[in-house]
């Protein structure tokens, strides 16, 4: 069995790395930049005879086409900036351990490699026969035409790899404590716009939730009684802010949406949202208009509003905002700016929110 290995350090990147990032963003954003900045909008980009196409009608044109170059362009940003941090807070880790490791192995007059031999393979716990066969039961519709006997062999390698792994980061916590580590690098946040969007709890709470959610979304269904009990748990010191993200898959996602932004315009927008969410197969038109009279909607400024398309341009705006802050599918969740991933259960949001609760009052 051979000794645990930090994690590796990242990589920087090289400079003429960086310098190709900022030509090519450059050159992206030819498209958007401030008026000023360009040729005159009566610049010539083709001749038709004595007839002329200019700058301004072809802009015009390609307005949708220039409206998705510029939100890859942000979305790239946002991203290339949460790469960044993540460089910074792997790094700052790996040089954390490393100390630690020196400073404990010195206390315990041992080299850094006996330390690790003594703390952290002599502490792994075995895999049993057992282990495995309950992994393989709990995990068996992913491996499909496969039986026990021709995948037990791998399973007990990876479940060794995990069980070492866990015994170097029980040492390391151990030694965290130890030595007073605090980490006080801020956990990367992006900037979101919850200005008049359907919300619940005080504007001033120490905590934000902002889910990009999809009325269409079995998961998003499902994160609600979640949700709730988060709301009941942390009482004032939670808000919640509800944006739009329908996906494309979803066929009358979109429409709910801007019907749900027609029950916030006349101030009720949660019965309605709840109405959505408690029956999905129920989103075509005349049952959104059935749920609008069930929540006590004005029905004609209802129809109105919804067959106008008066709030499309409001759901657009959100999944813009959505795309560009990293959200590729739904429920995304921000906690105070802080991306989730992974497991979106209780325990997890519940784990960030104390967090987040824990630096306010520091």
């Amino acid at each position: 069995m051979t000794r645990p290995r930090p994690p590796a350090r990242p990589v920087p990147l090289r400079p003429i790395r960086f310098a190709l990032v900022t030509a090519l963003l450059g050159w992206l954003g030819w498209a958007a930049a401030p008026v000023a900045a360009r040729p005159a909008g009566d610049e010539v980009f083709a001749h038709i005879g004595e007839n002329s196409i200019t700058r301004d009608e072809v802009e015009a044109a390609a307005a949708d086409g220039l409206e998705e170059v510029q939100v890859e362009l942000l979305k790239c940003q946002t991203d290339a900036k949460r790469h960044r941090h993540q460089v910074l807070e792997d790094t700052t880790r790996n040089l954390v351990r490393d100390r630690l490791l020196q400073a404990e192995a010195k206390a315990q007059g041992l080299s850094t490699d006996q330390l690790l031999t003594q703390e952290v393979q002599g502490k792994v716990q075995p895999v049993t026969d057992e282990n495995v066969k309950s992994f393989y039961e709990a995990n068996k519709s992913q491996i499909p035409n496969r039986s026990f006997e021709q995948v037990s062999s791998q399973l007990r390698s990876y479940l060794e790899q995990q069980h070492m792994s866990q015994a170097y980061q029980d040492f390391i916590a151990r030694l965290e404590k130890k030595y007073h580590v605090s980490y006080d690098l801020e956990p990367f946040r992006v900037s979101l716009d919850t200005a008049g969007e359907p919300s619940r709890g005080p504007a001033n709470a120490p905590v934000t939730i902002v889910e990009f959610s999809d009325f269409e979304c079995p998961s998003c269904a499902k994160l609600e009684p979640i949700l709730h009990k988060l709301e009941d748990h942390y009482g004032d010191k939670l808000r919640l802010v509800f944006k739009q993200f329908p996906l494309h898959i979803h066929p009358h996602a979109r429409k709910a949406a801007e019907a749900s932004l027609c029950a916030h315009a006349q101030g009720k927008f949660w019965p309605f949202h709840d109405a959505l969410f408690a029956d999905q197969k129920a989103l075509e038109i005349e049952d959104l208009q059935a749920k609008a009279d069930a929540v006590g909607l004005d029905p004609t400024t209802f129809f109105d509003c919804l067959t106008s398309g008066d709030q499309a341009e409001a759901v657009r705006q959100d999944i813009r905002e959505g795309t560009i802050v990293g959200a590729s599918g739904t429920p995304a969740l921000y906690i105070n700016g802080r991306v989730v991933t992974g497991n979106v259960s209780y325990e997890s949001l519940a784990a960030t929110i104390d967090e987040e609760l824990a630096r306010g009052a520091s």
